[in-house]
């Protein structure tokens, strides 16, 4: 057989780029279930026999495809690697910097593995598996980079420590992806500026400050809640329709799937629904108010005392909540990350539902800072209430994806205190504006 030339070798590299980044696009936009060879071939007008050349199956083609993504933002993310120098505020403004930079980049492998992960079927997925090796090492290498920051003196008095503040770093990366994908109104500079600034502002008081006496927690793992058996076939419905999207996405869910889980027949979803996305969309519904009614409610107060406590017991709540994953955040996250050129009815209702929690978050800061000077800066309601929605989506997926045992006391003080932090430094900035306009 004659040796494979130049001219054709640099063939069958470019024929392997095409179908790559052919099928990168298929999956944002479609999903596991809904990428196939024949529309991988059809986008890159090359034959089945060409991409069965290069990929065994589509699982083997999807999981290079993650791989294709992440090398390729590695070689441009490595530019923006901050300096190993500064103190711990310093450290933590560049890495929330590097948060920001991703924002922009908006990585197809983040997007795509954090959709299969979501996915809670039975079957092994070469390229969900790819994700969580690589989201392993991201979370092993900020570890380390905790560590390093925080000083060995301060791990010894605080062993718990480098772990905890990953956990905080890799949710608030992964809530503003996933804000990114749904509401680009939002400011990502200021929000990773002020996560930044309070983060690192938090992480040295709680390096410098002595060892507690108190009784370590011990985490444990998460364990979910059974599901009550629906009684009349609307419910049964909607409990099929939630099993079948959160194992195949919304491309993969279809009507007879729906009627074959839920054991009714397809005249039976007719009945109470005009169509799939009419089905998801009430599922979404359905299961957030659900979940509201168990969450206890935003106290009014117009103290710092009164609003860390209510923080803490409503967010609490919400982060033990998410052991049973919520159909309405499961679906809605899956589809948030979804490249649809028509909007759904479910993700319309998903997004309606956020808008509403954000203003009625909004409205509760601006009460709780009514005597407050920070309140002069009328932004800050609802920045912190962004920072509230991003940092509990960060969670929600953190709970989903990654195998570690959860302290949820322990991650919900960190949030309240990176909040509190955010408030404490308008504060003071206001603090520091009133003398300088008293003299001018």
């Amino acid at each position: 057989m004659p040796p494979r030339t130049s001219r054709r070798h640099k063939q069958g590299v470019a024929s392997r780029e095409r179908i790559l980044d052919a099928a990168l696009e298929i999956a944002a936009e479609r999903g596991y279930d809904g990428t196939t060879i024949a529309l991988v071939c059809e986008a890159t007008g090359l034959p089945a026999s060409s991409v069965y050349w290069h990929f065994t199956n589509k699982d083997a083609l999807l999981a290079e495809v993650l791989e294709h993504s992440y090398t390729r933002w590695r070689s441009s993310e490595d530019a923006f690697e901050e300096a190993d120098v500064g103190d711990m505020r310093r450290r933590s403004a560049a890495r929330f910097e590097r948060v920001r930079l991703g924002l922009v980049e908006q990585p197809e492998f983040w997007r795509l593995g954090l959709r299969l992960s979501l996915l809670s079927g039975p079957d092994e997925i070469a390229a969900r598996t790819r994700f969580l090796q690589v989201r392993q090492d991201a979370v092993d290498a900020t570890v380390v980079w905790c560590v390093d920051v925080l000083g060995t003196p301060a791990v010894t008095r605080h062993p718990e420590l480098p772990e905890l503040l990953t956990k905080l770093l890799m949710a608030a990366g992964d809530g503003l992806f996933m804000a990114v994908q749904s509401d680009r109104d939002w400011d990502y500079d200021r929000l990773t500026a002020e996560l930044g600034a309070a983060t690192g502002e938090i992480a040295a008081r709680r390096a410098d400050a002595p060892r507690s006496r108190a009784r370590r927690r011990t985490p444990r793992p998460v364990s979910r809640t059974p599901r009550p058996e629906p009684t009349d076939s609307r419910e049964r419905l909607l409990a099929g329709a939630a099993e079948v999207v959160a194992e195949r996405g919304y491309v993969g869910t279809t009507i007879s799937r729906v009627c074959e889980r839920s054991g009714l027949p397809v005249s039976s979803v007719y009945w109470f629904f005009e169509d799939k996305d009419a089905l998801l969309a009430e599922v979404v519904q359905h299961s957030f108010a659900g979940w509201a009614a168990r969450q206890p409610p935003w106290e009014p107060t117009d103290s710092a005392v009164g609003r860390a406590a209510a923080l803490r017991t409503v967010l609490g709540r919400t982060t033990r909540s998410f052991a049973d994953a919520p159909d309405f955040l499961r679906i809605g996250h899956m589809m948030a990350f979804e490249r649809q050129d028509e909007e759904t009815a479910a993700r319309t209702q998903f997004l309606r539902i956020r808008r509403d929690v954000e203003g009625q978050l909004s409205q509760w800061f601006a009460g709780t800072l009514a005597r407050s000077p920070a309140l002069r800066d009328k932004a800050l309601p609802p920045l912190l209430a962004r920072l509230v929605i991003a940092l509990t989506d960060g969670l929600f997926l953190a709970v989903q994806v990654d195998s570690w045992a959860w302290d949820f006391d322990a991650i919900t003080d960190l949030v309240v205190e990176v909040l509190e932090a955010v408030v404490a430094s308008h504060e003071a900035h206001a603090a520091r504006r009133r003398p300088a306009l008293q003299h001018a």
